[in-house]
């Protein structure tokens, strides 16, 4: 597809106007690649001005016409309101269709909605387990921590905290903050591995530098207060709760202002 040459920049240089020219070819031609890309350049206002409305359109005539990706992100334009009303059955309705054929996030909205039971399902941790089960085998980490989550709980399987702590880790090592953030707790507090302070800090780091925010406010809890393995530091442990009362935690700001004082955790 010209269109993806030019998005690209293989074989010709990176043109955007001529990328959206190509790809509306294309699409008003029926093809649903291409209105998969045209609802991605709408969506994200990439050589068009952003108009999540005209994206919702060109997805929807790629997913009428079974294109999985564009079954995703219309179950996604659903569930958020952007861009059309929302609708958390027909959300679930797309996202079940991409699921079937494959597509790995929707597998894994599927099972965390199964597994919540929100937007008027009936919770079903057996289904979420197993939709969950088929997006983490094709890698994606979002499934592997809700299936970590079951198994270190016994939620729809049995009750195993080592392989409920070995699939959070698998998550944890693609980036995924609330993995991290979660391994970090488990080690803090040894549950389901040997307590381990060092392992704990590196964990929390990891999800505090991508801003998650209970990781900044353990960091600045663990460095005030300093333990065997990690020394106290104070000058640390105020930057990390300036970073948590910079997102506006009330506790982090209440801390900043009472550094000198005993400290709420």
């Amino acid at each position: 597809m010209l269109g993806l040459a030019y998005y690209r920049g293989e074989g010709v240089a990176k043109d955007n106007a001529a990328m959206i020219s190509w790809f509306r070819k294309a699409a008003d031609q029926g093809n649903p690649d291409a209105q998969y890309m045209l609802g991605n350049a709408y969506d994200a206002g990439v050589g068009v001005p952003e108009n999540p409305a005209e994206a919702v359109k060109w997805w929807k005539k790629a997913a009428e016409q079974g294109e999985a990706k564009s079954q995703y992100m219309l179950g996604s334009a659903y569930g958020s309101g952007r861009g059309i009303k929302r609708d958390t059955a027909a959300a679930f309705a797309w996202w079940k269709k991409a699921a079937a054929q494959g597509e790995a996030q929707a597998q894994y909205m599927v099972a965390a909605v199964y597994m919540s039971g929100s937007g008027g399902m009936t919770r079903n941790p057996a289904e979420s387990i197993s939709w969950a089960r088929k997006s983490a085998e094709q890698g994606n980490s979002d499934a592997q921590f809700l299936l970590g989550l079951a198994y270190f709980h016994g939620d729809g399987v049995p009750k195993d905290m080592v392989v409920g702590i070995s699939l959070c880790q698998r998550a944890a090592e693609q980036g995924n903050v609330k993995a991290q953030s979660f391994l970090a707790r488990a080690y803090y507090f040894g549950q389901g591995v040997s307590q381990n302070h060092t392992e704990a800090l590196k964990w929390w780091e990891k999800a505090a530098e991508n801003d998650a925010l209970d990781a900044q406010l353990a960091l600045g809890s663990l460095y005030f207060s300093g333990s065997k393995e990690i020394p106290r530091n104070l000058v640390v442990a105020m930057q990390w709760y300036r970073k948590a009362a910079e997102q506006g935690d009330k506790v982090a700001q209440y801390n900043l202002e009472n550094s000198g004082s005993g400290l709420t955790y």
